[in-house]
């Protein structure tokens, strides 16, 4: 199939298959498909498009969201810890002939091609992942993947797998399905596959091979009108009303772009993280609560700030971040 694939972060637009984005960051991934060569193929087997469209043809598609290791557990085998499975059902009479049975991955038919939507962030968090979500297969024939079974927890300690993306080859592979069946005598299902890689950079202020960009985040805490006092650990419940956060930039000359600013309740996480952004989160996202930030820089030149207002926040673990974006 002839496939067009375009990533977008907060305001840009890339085309291809491959995509660097950055922490937390969210993310879009949208594919459009035309029938291409295969239509070809399919018409060499007797389908007559003047009688039928050859979408009718697809069944479903489904999302792989992983990341794999080669030659694990043995030499010609590799090992999948999937983060996520996503599917969508091709069902003529729902909007756009699609049941989208997970909200973030959205299809639909448009003439005579159809329309993937992928909408996420990258994710962060050092939780591991399940031994149930582990499958491995043989080098020769990728597709056939069998349960690692009692051995996925082994698999994911031995490799370090968890949800944190940094540096790592994240695949998004999705598997169109088409019933050929009437087409043959016999039962003939086709899967064709199409694969997109993202490879998130590591936060600041220690990213590896690049040089750093900005420097540590500035933490102060302010008690009514004090002074504000700079912040290097923990502190008391009531000894600051509000936080003040500062970013800077390491480079000369500075920076500009916009600043994003994130609170990440424990446990850290993309189902609690808090995001203050005038830009509204994607259908198929929650949109991010951001009521105990505020005084947010709308602007990074240099520097920006934001405030952590403490009186709104229960006692706990807190990670604070800034995004520059351009």
């Amino acid at each position: 199939m002839d496939v067009t694939s375009f990533w977008y972060d907060y305001h840009n637009k890339y085309s291809g298959s491959c995509f660097s984005p950055t922490m937390k960051e969210r993310l879009k991934n949208t594919l459009n498909v035309d029938s291409g060569d295969f239509g070809n193929c399919l018409k060499d087997y007797g389908w007559n498009p003047a009688l039928i469209d050859w979408t009718t043809y697809l069944t479903d598609i489904k999302l792989n969201i992983y990341r794999k290791v080669d030659n694990f557990p043995i030499a010609g085998q590799s090992t999948y810890f999937m983060f996520d499975q996503l599917q969508s059902i091709r069902t003529p009479g729902y909007p756009n002939n699609f049941n989208n049975l997970s909200s973030n991955l959205i299809c639909a038919e448009s003439g005579l091609t159809f329309d993937v939507e992928w909408n996420g962030r990258v994710r962060y968090e050092n939780n591991p992942l399940p031994g149930s979500q582990v499958f491995v297969s043989n080098n020769a024939t990728p597709m056939n993947r069998i349960p690692a079974g009692a051995l996925g927890n082994t698999y994911v300690s031995t490799n370090g797998i968890n949800y944190d993306w940094a540096d790592q080859d994240i695949y998004f592979e999705y598997v169109f399905r088409f019933d050929l069946s009437s087409l043959f005598p016999t039962t003939f299902i086709a899967n064709l596959v199409y694969v997109n890689k993202i490879h998130p950079i590591d936060f600041e202020t220690t990213p590896n091979p690049f040089p750093s960009l900005f420097k540590p985040l500035i933490i102060e805490g302010v008690k009514g009108t004090n002074p504000p006092v700079t912040i290097t650990g923990q502190f008391c419940e009531g000894q600051f009303d509000y936080l003040i956060v500062t970013m800077q930039d390491n480079v000369t000359p500075d920076l500009v772009g916009e600043f994003i600013a994130f609170l990440d309740p424990y446990p850290y996480g993309i189902q609690n993280l808090q995001e203050s952004d005038p830009i509204a989160s994607p259908i198929g996202m929650i949109q991010l609560s951001s009521i105990p930030i505020y005084n947010v820089s709308n602007v990074f030149n240099g520097s920006a700030q934001f405030y952590v207002d403490l009186t709104s926040l229960p006692v706990g673990k807190y990670q604070l971040c800034g995004l520059y974006h351009v």
